[in-house]
């Protein structure tokens, strides 16, 4: 077989498990939501693993992410209580860790990325924090 060709197949299936990889978080990220919200719905109109796994590679493949960014990754999946998009948040923050550099732009990148996705853990922490509050008076 030419050495070419060879090359660019074992790059293919290098993307195509790292894919795998990151539909198969995303599915246990789904299931795990699903069970502490059984009220949890999906709206997309595709499956909400292959949906949030889409989210998150689009989310991976920018370079200087913005807060409005990681808003958006759970866009169409989106749990119903604070408490739920917290356990999500910190999901999608442990399959982001797990994605290969090879999905990322640069070292920067995802320190970019780490940073922004950090930053929206906290927001929703403190939404819950204020909702809590709002419940308890």
């Amino acid at each position: 077989m030419d050495p070419f060709i060879l090359y660019v197949l074992t790059r293919e299936l290098s993307a195509l498990k790292e894919l795998r990889t990151v539909v198969e978080g995303a599915d246990k990220l789904i299931a795990q939501t699903q069970r502490i919200s059984p009220d949890f719905a999906s709206d997309a109109e595709i499956a909400p693993e292959i949906k949030l796994a889409s989210n998150l590679l689009n989310f991976a493949a920018k370079a200087s992410p913005s807060l409005g960014d990681a808003r958006k990754l759970l866009q169409g999946i989106q749990p119903l209580t604070e408490h739920t998009k917290i356990v999500a948040a910190n999901g999608i923050h442990d399959l982001h860790r797990i994605t290969s550099d090879k999905s990322i732009l640069s070292n920067e990148a995802r320190l970019q990325q780490t940073s922004v996705l950090q930053k929206r853990r906290s927001e929703l922490s403190a939404n819950e924090e204020a909702a809590n509050a709002a419940n308890s008076s």
